[in-house]
C-alpha cells in the first residue's frame, strides 16, 4: 500500500491547505499525490492520513483514509517534493527502515503491516504526532541531505512554478487553425482532443512547453506563453493573457494570468490581473480584482505564520486564496495576502482573512462571519452550473473547518450578524 500523509507542518500551509489535502495540491501539471503514483510507478492501494476535518472529504478520493493495511506500507510524506533520484531512494528502503531530512522530518518509512496501523492509526488524530510515531516505529533511518519540503504558502507556489519547467513528453499537433501563430518549437505544443480555436491567437512555447488539455475551448485573441498547463474542459476567454502558469479542469480564465497556480472549478472570467498567487477550487474572481505582487519599495515580501514573521525569499508574491473563496468586483488584494477558505472579499483587502468571514473594512462594513449555511448552498449552486454532483464529504468538512477556525475569526474581530 502507497499512503500519503500529512504532518504537523500541513497546518503552515494555510490557506491552501484548509480544505484541502496536501496531496491534492498541484505541483506543475499534477497533483502532489499524481506525482508521487508517476515517480514511484505505483498502480496498487493508495490511502492518506490527513487532518481529522478533512477525512470525510479524503472519503470521495483517490486515496481515502487509512484504515489499516493486510501487507506492508510505504508512507511518504506529502510535503516532500520528489524526483526521480528521491523514488528510487524510496523505492530502495527496507523494511523498517525510513529516509529523514537533516531536520529530523521523516519523508517516508517502509512499515510492516502491524507497525502501519499502530503508528498510522485514526485515533491518533490525524497528522498530530505522526513524526514521533514515524520515528518511534522505524528501526534504522538513512538521511538525506538537500532534501527538499514544502514548508509555507510560497515554497508550494514556488515548486508549483519550477516543476511547470520540468521536460515533458509533448508532441506536436498538426490540428492548429492556419489563424493560430506558434512562437518557439511546435513540438512543445501538445493538444489534447476536441480543443477548439474560436479566432486568431498566439502560442508562444520558448519559455517551455503549452499542454492543453481534452475539450478545451479557447476563445479568440489570446495570448498563451509556456510553461503552461490548462486542464479538460476549461475555457480561455477571449483576449485573454496567460504565461507560466497552471489552470486546472473545468476553469474559466480571461483577462491577464501570470506565473499562478488556479486550481480546479473556478473562474476568473473577467479583466483583471492575478499575478505570483495560489487560487484554490470552487473559488469565483469577480470582475477587476486585482492581486498585487509587488511591494512599491521592491523589498521582500514578508510573512506571519504560525506565530512567526518570517521572509518568503522573494520581492514577488500575490494572493494566496483557499477554496471557496469570493472577491467581489473590484476588489484590490495587498500584496501576499492570505485569504481563508470561503471567504468573501470586498473593497481594498489589506489584511489577512479568517475563513468563512466577508471582508468589507474599506467600505465601512466591518468584518462579519458568513454564515455556514450560505457557503454550502453557494457551493451547490456553483457544482449545478458545472454539472457536477455536490459532494457530502466537501460540504462535512466546511462544517468541521468551521467549527475549528471560530476562535480564530473573533481573534481577527469578525463579529456576527449581517453585512450592513
Amino acid at each position: 500500500m502507497l499512503l500519503l500523509f500529512e504532518d504537523e507542518g500541513a497546518a503552515l500551509l494555510r490557506p491552501p491547505t484548509d480544505l484541502t489535502p496536501v496531496h491534492e495540491l498541484v505541483i506543475g501539471r499534477e497533483t502532489i499525490l499524481e506525482r508521487v503514483k508517476r515517480l514511484l510507478r505505483h498502480d496498487g492501494e493508495t490511502a492518506s492520513l490527513v487532518r481529522p476535518h478533512l477525512v470525510p472529504k479524503a472519503r470521495d478520493s483517490e486515496a481515502p483514509p487509512f484504515r489499516g493495511a493486510d501487507e506492508g506500507v510505504l508512507a511518504v510524506n506529502s510535503r516532500w517534493v520528489m524526483g526521480e533520484e528521491e523514488a528510487r531512494l524510496a523505492l530502495s528502503l527496507d523494511v523498517g527502515e525510513a529516509l529523514a531530512a537533516p531536520d529530523g522530518t521523516v519523508l517516508c518509512a517502509r512499515l510492516r503491516a502491524e507497525e502501519a496501523d499502530s503508528a498510522l492509526s485514526p485515533e491518533r488524530g490525524g497528522a498530530s504526532g505522526v513524526g514521533e510515531a514515524l520515528h518511534a516505529s522505524a528501526e534504522s533511518f538513512r538521511v538525506l541531505e538537500g532534501a527538499k519540503l514544502i514548508s509555507y504558502p510560497w515554497d508550494l507556489l514556488r515548486t508549483s512554478l519550477e516543476a511547470l519547467r520540468e521536460p515533458v513528453s509533448v508532441e506536436g499537433s498538426s490540428r492548429v487553425p492556419e489563424s493560430v501563430r506558434v512562437l518557439g518549437n511546435p513540438k512543445m505544443l501538445s493538444l489534447g482532443e476536441g480543443v477548439e480555436f474560436e479566432g486568431p491567437a498566439v502560442l508562444d512555447a520558448r519559455g517551455g512547453p503549452i499542454c492543453i488539455s481534452d475539450g478545451v475551448a479557447v476563445g479568440p485573441h489570446v495570448s498563451l506563453s509556456g510553461p503552461l498547463h490548462v486542464g479538460p474542459r476549461s475555457a480561455i476567454l477571449p483576449g485573454a493573457q496567460i504565461s507560466n502558469s497552471y489552470v486546472g479542469p473545468v476553469c474559466k480564465v480571461g483577462g491577464e494570468l501570470a506565473d499562478s497556480v488556479i486550481l480546479g472549478y473556478s473562474n476568473k472570467a473577467h479583466y483583471g490581473y492575478v499575478g505570483h498567487s495560489y487560487v484554490g477550487r470552487w473559488v469565483n474572481v469577480g470582475a477587476g480584482t486585482a492581486t498585487s505582487d509587488l511591494k512599491n519599495t521592491y523589498g521582500e515580501v514578508r510573512k506571519t505564520v504560525g506565530g512567526r514573521r518570517l521572509g518568503t525569499g522573494t520581492i514577488k508574491l500575490g494572493s494566496f486564496l483557499g477554496d471557496h473563496v469570493k472577491t467581489a468586483i473590484g476588489a484590490m488584494l495587498y500584496t501576499g495576502l492570505f485569504a481563508g477558505a470561503a471567504s468573501h472579499l470586498h473593497g481594498f483587502v489589506l489584511e489577512d482573512v479568517p475563513p468563512f468571514t466577508i471582508y468589507a473594512v474599506t467600505l465601512g462594513w466591518g468584518k462579519v462571519e458568513l454564515e455556514l449555511g450560505s457557503a454550502i448552498r453557494t457551493y451547490r449552486r456553483m457544482a449545478a452550473r458545472r454539472s457536477v454532483k455536490p459532494s457530502e464529504g466537501e460540504e462535512r468538512s466546511m462544517e468541521l473547518l468551521f467549527e475549528l477556525t471560530r476562535e480564530e475569526r473573533d481573534e481577527a474581530g469578525v463579529r456576527s450578524g449581517r453585512i450592513r
